[in-house]
């Protein structure tokens, strides 16, 4: 709390009496020949003495409460916000006592009755240093209460500091019941251990998942949410947070695979950055727009995409591999997967997981029409099965067992039904990077090739393949009798 000197006149005023004082000093003391004169002179020096040390006084006044002011203006900033304890109130006793000194001095010498010159010959002789004793007194205060300001400074960033370290484990927050505000159950598992739920709810202020785990003599299961989970594979739990922790740092993580945001400072339940709506109520509003006249063909090929792409990050970047069957969506309609336990480490002597339903749920039954008809089988339908078999051993290369078939029911009067599939055209361009739409259609062709392709497997290889381009119609036909 530096003093920044105002510049004053009686400064000059005071270094012009003690040049003066100097002056007659020396001129009395060369001056021999009249006796008179020389008095003269010895009584100018002594009042021009006088004079200075009343100047010098009134100096010591001024600096003392200029400094009074200045410091009392810092003591309120520094105070302000502030929930004093009982060091800071002794400090700022101790300096409130020094300022009633000062305002006990300047009123003794402004409210006297006194004659001017008694005043000021009393201030100046009577009491020669209390000016400049209480300006030290004040300065070495201020000092003090300074130094007290900067180590509470440092014992409250401290403090700070170990608060802020108790709300977290390493990268990842520890939560109180007090701050998370469970919401709508999102799916439950049925386990030997009991029943693991997984809720949305407002954390921190922001909608997450909650993954608790409810004993069960006590939990009220909703079958219609259990029993979508109950036979899925699941990692065990332990396993799947460390992997999910892996995936949850800034350069492993991905924007459609979840997160691990905390977990309860009690037991196993955590929190986790997801999206909080079933995938199969993002179909239900597609649905609705295509009733309504909206195109959403070009919409399920980016959910696709976006889900394989992130299987791809798991894969090739952590050696992790997804086993689920369905993920979770947020407010905007975006994907995440791997919120249901189901991020697994790759195991090289296990079979590699059959290609998910997820993407047959996505691209194939949007726009699927079933149709029944009895009659002769290459003439039921319009020809349309006579079509599409005579295209599939025209075209396929694994087509003996498929002609014989063909070959002894064609003539034959059956009941026969097929489904047809059909992903329209899609016109423009994606608002997916083409990085995503190879790296996704990468991950499709390096899981086909582990599997025996279907021919529902080659129409989602057709359909994928388009990148987002224009896409002939694709029919899938299957035939019972």
């Amino acid at each position: 709390m530096a003093i920044v000197p105002r510049r004053q006149p009686s400064a000059l005023v005071s270094n012009g009496l003690s040049v003066a004082t100097t002056a007659l000093n020396v001129a009395g003391a060369a001056t021999d020949a009249v006796p008179i004169a020389k008095q003269i002179l010895n009584s100018a020096a002594h009042i021009s003495a006088v004079a200075e040390k009343i100047q010098k006084k009134r100096e010591a006044m001024y600096t003392l409460v200029e400094k009074a002011d200045i410091y009392a203006t810092q003591i309120d900033i520094s105070v302000a916000g502030r929930v004093p304890d009982a060091s800071l109130k002794r400090r700022l006793e101790r300096l409130y006592s020094v300022f009633l000194k000062i305002e006990a001095l300047v009123s003794h010498n402004a409210g006297s009755k006194k004659h001017p010159m008694i005043r000021l010959w009393q201030t100046v002789i009577t009491k020669p240093i209390r000016a400049e004793t209480l300006v030290v007194e004040l300065d070495r205060e201020i000092q003090l209460f300074e130094a007290w300001i900067q180590l509470s400074l440092v014992v409250d960033d401290t403090a700070r500091a170990i608060a802020a370290d108790a709300r977290y484990d390493g990268q990842i927050r520890l939560l109180r019941d007090c701050d998370i505000e469970k919401r709508k159950i999102i799916m439950q598992c049925a386990t030997d251990e009991g029943t693991v739920t997984w809720a949305s709810a407002r954390v921190d202020g922001e909608l997450m998942v909650i993954r608790y785990l409810e004993s069960s003599s006590i939990v009220k299961r909703d079958e219609n949410v259990v029993a979508g989970v109950s036979l899925q594979q699941r990692a065990p739990y332990i396993d799947y947070l460390e992997n999910i922790k892996r995936l949850s740092t800034v350069l492993n993580s991905h924007p459609h695979i979840v997160q691990l945001y905390g977990r309860h400072v009690q037991g196993p339940t955590a929190v986790f950055r997801s999206g909080i709506f079933s995938l199969a109520s993002q179909f239900y509003i597609m649905t609705a727009e295509e009733s309504c006249g909206g195109n959403v063909t070009a919409k399920r090929l980016r959910l696709a995409y976006k889900i394989l792409d992130a299987v791809f990050h798991l894969e090739e970047a952590h050696g992790l591999v997804w086993v689920g069957k369905t993920a979770v969506v947020d407010e905007n309609g975006e994907p995440r997967i791997g919120l249901f336990d189901d991020i697994v480490q790759a195991d090289p002597e296990q079979l590699p997981p059959r290609f998910p339903q997820i993407y047959f749920d996505i691209l194939l039954w949007f726009d699927s029409r079933r149709r029944e008809e009895t009659g002769i089988v290459e003439q039921v339908h319009d020809c349309s099965l006579h079509a599409r078999i005579t295209e599939q051993l025209r075209g396929g290369t694994e087509t003996g067992r498929l002609r014989q078939v063909w070959a002894i029911i064609r003539q034959e009067q059956l009941f026969v039904s097929y489904n047809k599939t059909v992903f329209p055209i899609i016109s423009g361009k994606c608002s997916l990077s083409q990085e995503m739409i190879a790296r996704a259609q990468l991950h499709f062709e390096a899981t086909a090739m582990k599997d025996v392709l279907k021919p529902i497997d080659a129409y989602l290889r057709y359909v994928l393949a388009g990148g987002c381009a224009s896409l002939s119609s694709a029919v899938r036909v299957a035939t019972s009798t």
